[in-house]
């Protein structure tokens, strides 16, 4: 328990405020309780309706242009915050464009793509946050898993060939659809989502589920106080 002056302290400090703020895991269990809204924009990820972006349509990503992103280095697929402008080109020229456009060579689409936002009116800091929504959403089913099976902690994954045919082929099977299907025409969210269901069915007995609101309330007050034992604990003021 914290006396009235921790609290106060506590209360009072802009940097324990902006700790909490910037904290991954915090916002992480708080973007993940029940909004309607989040809900149907996760919706409309999953069915890969398309998303406005100045003139261009956009669709969230098939498991085939997340792993061509991955394979041709874009940041985006590994290293976000990092993401330049000709990152942010190439995803936007692509997610606009058909999964034929992946047949090209990746020099010659980067030279397509250079410059391709400005051309369009579009704002390289909204491309950037709307691409980031699209792939945080594709991935969001995931959450679902214990977290030992997420594996949280370990190495980046790696979106190659092994794994885009694991998952194409998973997906495959559990959808009835075709591999090839699966891998250039369903969005990466419904591919989650169906992943999610084979876990259930392999695993009838695992946790596989979303937690309640109320089950996430309480974790992130249980984990606020642990971020504030270890702030007042190192001298925070």
């Amino acid at each position: 328990m914290f006396t009235a002056n921790q609290l106060r302290t506590l209360a009072a400090s802009a940097e324990f405020q902006r700790l909490l703020a910037e904290d991954p895991h915090l916002r992480e269990l708080e973007d993940s309780q029940y909004d309607r809204r989040d809900e149907y924009l996760g919706l409309r990820n999953a069915l890969r309706f398309s998303f406005s972006l100045g003139p261009l349509e956009l669709h969230p990503p098939t498991p085939a242009l997340w792993a061509y992103l991955w394979a041709t280095g874009n940041a985006y697929a590994s290293d976000f915050e990092h993401a330049d402008d000709l990152d942010t080109d190439i995803a936007v020229f692509l997610l606009s464009r058909k999964w034929e456009e992946l047949q090209r060579p990746p020099a010659e689409i980067a030279a397509a793509a250079i410059g391709f936002c400005g051309k369009n009116g579009i704002d390289y800091g909204e491309a950037g946050n709307l691409i980031c929504e699209l792939i945080s959403r594709a991935f969001r089913p995931l959450r679902m898993l214990p977290e030992h099976a997420a594996e949280k902690g370990s190495a980046p994954p790696a979106f190659d060939i092994n794994w885009l045919t694991r998952l194409c082929s998973t997906v495959a099977r559990e959808s009835n659809e075709s591999a090839s299907h699966v891998m250039f025409e369903m969005s990466l969210a419904a591919c989650c989502f169906y992943f999610i269901q084979a876990m259930r069915r392999k695993n009838p007995g695992a946790d596989i589920r979303r937690r309640s609101n109320a089950e996430l309330r309480r974790e992130i007050y249980e984990y606020t106080m642990h971020l504030a034992e270890e702030y007042l604990r190192a001298g925070g003021r």
